[in-house]
């Protein structure tokens, strides 16, 4: 009994310390996801701005992702410089590595001078693009599971009313089965089913909100589908996926985002670029698609959308990057750059005087001169001093000789 009585003891111990790491990591969660959910606010003034002129949610999907590639497209060209100008210095850091072998501190500074004379920051950028395809999809999931507070930016106060009123209403299969995610997913119920629950929505929004969700209830079909739904529901991903055609979406987004990966790897070897952990990194690669694609099938079909959008921008940058921004092609600009900036600086300078000129003139003649004679005083001692050896030697003796010296 006292045993047991410990133990319980213990247990209760664990359970109030172990309150503390929880109430920690929901506080975590929170500020992830108020970061996340102000930057989907922030993308969505110029998503709504696109569907306002379109007037269809799929279309501004589009071209919202569209524009987002090509605003993103002279950072990836920039990284291509810097991988391109690393590659390049490879052989002038292996020459500084040999020098200043045994001083770090003077190594550092010689790279950086180095950086610095090929017009290169390092390779922060490379980080910065690593990150942004992270950051930007994190706050499209916001903009898209909750279009009204972040893309046609409804009174915040006005769209909890109508959520603690959309679950008394019979019939919410979306609460019943995603569970604890049902809250996320509330803002896509009341646009979905608005047409339902209008009658008992005009004293909650105002009259100005009440007209925009009218319109955006009914322009969020694209192409049949519906954007608004989920293509699969978390939990019960194999018996719900081929339920609707919306699996068309996030299976066409796997499949062009794996073959823009294998497109890029692909280019990077045939331009060089291929790095001694190329495998691990292709693996990699091609396992975060699918991992991506999964989580799109139980978010909003939008999402799907603009991870396919994505996959086919992704595609088509590598082919460009191929064909336009290679290493070869940037290796030869840069060679192109540097002998111009010389002629440049070559042509800025002014010319010396004429007496100046023809000093300098009579002083190299002279060097040169005195460098002829040396050179032939050289070779005529080392003709004499052969001779005098020749001389000196002694001639070849018989066996006779030999021994009668011996004797």
């Amino acid at each position: 009994m006292i045993l047991c009585r410990k133990r319980e003891g213990k247990k209760r111990k664990n359970k109030k310390s172990g309150s503390p790491d929880i109430r920690e990591k929901s506080r975590i969660m929170n500020f992830f996801n108020n970061i996340f959910n102000g930057l989907g606010w922030l993308i969505g003034y110029p998503l709504y701005g696109l569907y306002y002129v379109v007037r269809n949610y799929g279309v501004a999907v589009i071209l919202f992702t569209v524009i987002l590639q090509l605003l993103s497209f002279p950072m990836y060209i920039k990284q291509q410089k810097t991988m391109s100008g690393s590659m390049r210095m490879q052989k002038k850091m292996q020459e500084l590595k040999k020098i200043y072998a045994n001083d770090k501190p003077k190594l550092m500074e010689a790279q950086q001078e180095l950086y610095e004379k090929e017009g290169m920051g390092g390779m922060g950028s490379g980080c910065l693009m690593t990150l942004l395809p992270m950051l930007i999809f994190m706050a499209m999931f916001w903009a898209y599971a909750s279009p009204l507070t972040n893309v046609l930016h409804v009174d915040a106060g006005a769209v909890s009313k109508a959520a603690d009123l959309i679950q008394r209403v019979p019939g919410d299969a979306l609460a019943s089965t995603m569970g604890n995610y049902a809250s996320m997913y509330r803002q896509l119920d009341i646009a979905k089913d608005f047409h339902l629950i209008q009658p008992y929505l005009t004293n909650i929004f105002s009259p100005y909100d009440m007209q925009k969700l009218t319109t955006f209830s009914g322009s969020f079909m694209f192409l049949g589908l519906n954007l608004l739904q989920t293509p699969a529901v978390a939990g019960q991903f194999w018996s719900t996926i081929f339920t609707t055609p919306l699996f068309i979406l996030p299976f066409a987004s796997i499949a062009l985002q794996m073959i823009a990966t294998v497109y890029m790897t692909y280019s990077q070897k045939k331009m060089g670029q291929a790095q001694p952990q190329q495998g691990c990194m292709t693996v990699f690669m091609v396992l975060m698609p699918l991992f991506f694609g999964y989580i799109t099938c139980t978010l909003p079909a939008a999402m799907s959308l603009y991870y396919a959008v994505s996959g086919l921008m992704n595609l088509v940058r590598a082919w460009m990057m191929q064909k336009y921004y290679s290493p070869q092609m940037l290796t030869a600009e840069a060679e192109g750059s540097h002998v111009l900036l010389m002629n440049q600086r070559e042509a800025a300078m002014k010319p010396l005087e004429p007496e100046i000129q023809q000093e300098l003139e009579s002083r190299v003649r002279n060097y040169n001169q005195v460098a002829v004679d040396n050179a032939a005083a050289g070779k005529k001692k080392a003709k004499s001093g052969g001779q005098k050896k020749n001389k000196g030697a002694l001639k070849p003796q018989s066996k006779s000789d030999y021994m009668g010296q011996k004797k």
